[in-house]
């Protein structure tokens, strides 16, 4: 039975001995004994086959189950990328099967411009830049790998981490509460080794500084370690807030790394007669605040980065 499907022409052929099977085809048949899509009866009982560079057959999908397969008439880089593309459920393919399937392209010496279009099935990241995130992942620490599989860590930011400390760094990677948000994680990751780049510290001196601390502590330093700066500002401020003595259910909302300067006030009420109470309260507290001789607008940055200098 001969069929043509997006651009490719295959058969459905009786596999003969003299076939000879790839050397991929195990870890191709164990990376989609993996996915739900082997569960599915097409894959368990149906082989692949393409060409060789002698023109001869050869099966690069082996299931023993099959009396037959599917003959892709093409050399294996092409029928390679088309049996991902068209018999792989997108959706079935995470990160790790993606770095799988890529680790198998490479096997095979998948030709550069194929390698990009595969990269873009696989949604990796495009170009030189996946190239670069493929080979640094190889050498990433299979605790590295692992928080990025179990989605803990983005690639990105794995990519980073591994730059920046090389190796030895599964101690830190331990120090990460197993609670951490993935953007949390994230950030803390990056923050980690914004400081470490800046400031020339290494693994021994993080650990040190992270070691015993709690989710809340771990996420807080963090950020101070890589803006100092502006964790004074934030505490100048949040020292401004209290002393403006605001009334209980009253919250002002700020952006902590001070690019905007505009605020937010959050007010808890029941009805509107509380509403009026808790707005009444609050401008008694500023006209209190407002009466002392040593007030200061720290709401204007100008003013509160001025005060930061002289301390």
């Amino acid at each position: 039975m001969l069929v043509k499907l997006k651009n490719m022409q295959y058969n459905i052929i009786p596999i003969k001995k003299e076939y000879k099977v790839h050397k991929i085809s195990n870890k191709l048949c164990d990376l989609l004994n993996k996915t739900k899509d082997f569960q599915n009866t097409f894959f368990l009982f149906t082989s692949f086959c393409c060409v060789n560079d002698k023109n001869e057959k050869m099966i690069f999908f082996h299931n023993p189950k099959s009396d037959y397969c599917y003959y892709l008439d093409a050399k294996l880089d092409v029928a390679y990328i088309f049996f991902i593309k068209n018999f792989i459920n997108e959706k079935s393919i995470d990160i790790k099967i993606a770095f799988s399937l890529l680790l198998i392209a490479e096997e095979i010496q998948l030709p550069e411009k194929k390698l990009f279009e595969l990269f873009n099935i696989l949604h990796w990241p495009s170009s030189k830049k996946g190239i670069d995130y493929l080979n640094a992942m190889k050498e990433f620490s299979d605790k590295l790998k692992g928080k990025i599989f179990k989605k803990k860590i983005s690639l990105k930011e794995a990519y980073f981490f591994h730059r920046v400390f090389q190796k030895d760094y599964n101690r830190l990677l331990s120090l990460l509460p197993e609670n951490f948000t993935f953007s949390q994680a994230n950030e803390v990751i990056r923050n980690i080794c914004e400081y470490s780049r800046k400031e020339k510290k290494g693994i021994d001196h993080i650990v040190k500084l992270l070691n015993n601390l709690d989710a809340n502590s771990i996420m807080s330093l963090s950020y101070d370690l890589r803006y100092p700066l502006y964790s004074k500002y934030i505490n100048i401020f949040e020292s401004y807030i209290e002393k403006l003595n605001l009334p209980k259910g009253t919250r002002i909302v700020f952006d902590k790394t001070f690019e905007k300067e505009e605020y937010n006030i959050e007010i808890k009420y029941t009805n509107i007669s509380t509403l009026l109470n808790k707005i009444n309260s609050i401008k008694k507290s500023l006209d209190h605040y407002l009466s002392k001789d040593d007030n200061i607008d720290f709401f204007d940055h100008i003013k509160l980065f001025e005060t930061n200098e002289e301390k």
